[in-house]
C-alpha cells in the first residue's frame, strides 16, 4: 500500500512537470497535432515513468552511483505513522481517502456516460455525414461529439451554420478525439488531488478544439463568420465530459484562430522534453547502493556494547529508536501498535546518514513505544515480545531506568526507558 502511494506521488510529480512544460513552452505554438501527441504521451509517461528503474541500466555493482546522478534527489524517502488507538496508519487513512474520492468520481463519470447513452436513444437521427451520425438532441445544448455521434439542437442553426458545425465535428470523429477525452477524465479520476491533472485535462480539451478550428479554416470558411458562430454556440449548454463545439475557452480559441503559424524552428522545443524525462527517471530511481566490502561490520555504541550487522546479505540496516539492529532482526518482531513511525532511507541519502558500509543496502529507521532491554549488560534486539529475550524463570533481578538516566548510561536516546535484567546464569 505504501508502495502504491509512493507510485501515485511519482505520477503526480510527472504530471505536474509535463503539464508545466507544455503550458510554458508548447501551448502557444500552432503545432496542434504535435501538441496532441505530446499531451497523450504526457499522460502515458506519467503512469509508466515511475515504474522504470534507471539503475537497472547502470553497469556493474558499485558503492555509489555516478556523481551527477547522486546530486539529483530521489523520491525515495517515505514516512509512515501509526495510530496507537485505532491501529490505522497514516498511509492507510490516506489510501482510504483516495479510494473514496476516486470511487465517487468514477461513479460520477459512469453516470455521465449512461446519461449520454440515454440521450442518444431519445435523439432523432438527422442524417449520416462522412462516417458520422448527426443527431438532433434538442434541449438547447451546444453541439458536441462522442465517438462517431454528433449531437446538435437543429432549431438553433441555419443550414449554412450546420454545415460548418458538421465540418468542425467531423474532425473530432475522424481524429478519434473521444479517446483523448476519456484519457483526460481517467487521469483526473486517479489524481483528483493534483491540480495539474485538471490543468492537463483542460489543455487536452482545448487543443482538440484548436485542431478542429484550424481544419475548418483550412477548408476556406469565412474567419469572421466562424467566430460569430462560436459566440452563438456559447449560449448553449455544454455537455460534459464530451468534446464540444461550444465556446469553452472562447477568447483563447479566437486568439489562436487569428494567430500566425509558428515557424518550424520552434519544433525544437519538443526536444527539450528529453532531458526533462531523463531528469525525472533519475528522480524516480530505486537507488540501492551495494557495498564493496564483503566482510561483516561491527557497530559500537558509546557504552562499548557491540551489535554486529552482516552486510553479506542484501538486507537494509534497521535502526530502531536510534539503535542499530543485528542482521537477524525483522520488522515483524514489532507489533503495529508499538510503532510510531517508519522512515525508509535509500541510496546516497542512507549512506550520508548512516555510513557507506552500514547502510550499503539502504536503511529503515523505526521509532517505537518500546523500552530498551539490556540483559546481562548486552543490549538486546528490539521486539514487542519481551519473553523472547529471556524467560521469566531465568531472571534474578530487574532494574528500570527512566528519563535521562537511561540515556546517560547507554549513550543514546531512550525516551521509553531502559529495563536492565540480570539473569541467574550471570550470577553463577
Amino acid at each position: 500500500m505504501e508502495g502504491f502511494l509512493l507510485y501515485l506521488l511519482k505520477c503526480s510529480i510527472a504530471v505536474a512537470t509535463l503539464t508545466i512544460f507544455y503550458g510554458v513552452l508548447l501551448r502557444k505554438m500552432t503545432f496542434y497535432h504535435a501538441n496532441r501527441f505530446y499531451l497523450i504521451g504526457a499522460v502515458c509517461l506519467a503512469m509508466i515513468l515511475p515504474l522504470v528503474d534507471i539503475t537497472v541500466f547502470m553497469s556493474g555493482k558499485s558503492a555509489a552511483t555516478p556523481g551527477v546522478i547522486d546530486s539529483i534527489p530521489t523520491v525515495a524517502n517515505i514516512t509512515i505513522s501509526a495510530s496507537g488507538n485505532s491501529g490505522l496508519s497514516t498511509a492507510m487513512l490516506i489510501f482510504l481517502a483516495w479510494m473514496i474520492c476516486t470511487a465517487v468520481l468514477l461513479i460520477r463519470l459512469v453516470i455521465q456516460f449512461v446519461t449520454l447513452l440515454r440521450l442518444k436513444r431519445h435523439s432523432t437521427l438527422l442524417y449520416e455525414y462522412n462516417g458520422m451520425k448527426v443527431l438532433d438532441a434538442g434541449h438547447g445544448m451546444s453541439p458536441f461529439t462522442f465517438g462517431s455521434n454528433v449531437f446538435v439542437h437543429r432549431a438553433m442553426f441555419s443550414d449554412d451554420e450546420l454545415k460548418i458545425i458538421n465540418s468542425h465535428e467531423s474532425v473530432h470523429v475522424r481524429g478519434r478525439h473521444t479517446f483523448d477525452i476519456i484519457l483526460s477524465e481517467a487521469i483526473c479520476v486517479l489524481m483528483w488531488f493534483n491540480p495539474f491533472a485538471w490543468m492537463l485535462r483542460k489543455y487536452i480539451r482545448q487543443n482538440l478544439e484548436f485542431i478542429a478550428d484550424e481544419s475548418v479554416m483550412d477548408e476556406g470558411s469565412d474567419r469572421r463568420h466562424y467566430q460569430y458562430l462560436l459566440v452563438k454556440t456559447s449560449a448553449g449548454v455544454p455537455y460534459m465530459p464530451v468534446s464540444t463545439f461550444s465556446a469553452q475557452n472562447l477568447k483563447k480559441r479566437i486568439v489562436m484562430i487569428n494567430t500566425s503559424k509558428s515557424s518550424k524552428s520552434q519544433l525544437l522545443k519538443f526536444v527539450i522534453v528529453i532531458p526533462v524525462l531523463l531528469f525525472m527517471s533519475v528522480m524516480f530511481r530505486n537507488d540501492q547502493i551495494i557495498a564493496q566490502s564483503s566482510s561483516p561490520i561491527t557497530i559500537f555504541s558509546e557504552s562499548g556494547i557491540k551489535i554486529e550487522n552482516d552486510t553479506n546479505k542484501d538486507k537494509p540496516l534497521y535502526i530502531v529508536d536510534e539503535w542499530p539492529q543485528p542482521a537477524s532482526f525483522k520488522i515483524d518482531y514489532l507489533k503495529q501498535q508499538d510503532i510510531i513511525s517508519v522512515t525508509v532511507w535509500k541510496g546516497q541519502q542512507a549512506v550520508k546518514k548512516f555510513g557507506p558500509t552500514a547502510a550499503a543496502n539502504g536503511a529503515i529507521e523505526v521509532t517505537t513505544k518500546l523500552p530498551l532491554y539490556v540483559v546481562d549488560g548486552i543490549v538486546q534486539m528490539k521486539t514487542s515480545n519481551a519473553d523472547d529475550l529471556v524467560k521469566t524463570d531465568d531472571i534474578a533481578s530487574m532494574n528500570v531506568l527512566k528519563g535521562k538516566s537511561g540515556t546517560q548510561k547507554y549513550g543514546r536516546r531512550n525516551d521509553n526507558g531502559v529495563i536492565e535484567i540480570t539473569t541467574k546464569k550471570k550470577l553463577k
